[in-house]
């Protein structure tokens, strides 16, 4: 609680209040390095397009974001089906860790709408 109101009383200072304000609906806290949320949802295609000559983009992220979420997701069946075998575990992962799910997550929480 303490810590949510500490984090509105910070964005009122900030220039950029938008990005945090829709983050914050969507995530449920406000994020306190916008930069790294810009970058994440920062396609590549959208750098070629506008001819810009930066290497940012959210490639980089993407890679640990995807090892992060399998690994998480990995603890969690690895858990949740104590009697169940490797391969089932890790079909089960490649499903709910595959690109059209997780799309379909990012539509559903509104994220498609944020990405560059």
């Amino acid at each position: 609680m303490f810590q949510t109101t500490v984090d509105r009383i910070r964005l009122f200072f900030r220039k950029e209040k938008e990005p945090f304000l829709q983050l914050h609906k969507m995530l449920g806290f406000y994020p306190h390095n916008i930069s790294l949320y810009r970058e994440a949802l920062l396609h590549k295609s959208y750098t070629k397009y506008r001819n810009e000559k930066s290497n940012l983009n959210n490639e980089r992220l993407e890679f640990l974001g995807d090892a992060v979420l399998s690994a998480v997701v990995a603890d969690i069946l690895y858990e949740h089906y104590d009697n169940k075998q490797e391969g089932f575990l890790t079909t089960l992962r490649s499903k709910l860790v595959k690109r059209e799910t997780l799309n379909k997550l990012a539509e559903q929480i509104g994220l498609d709408k944020f990405i560059q």
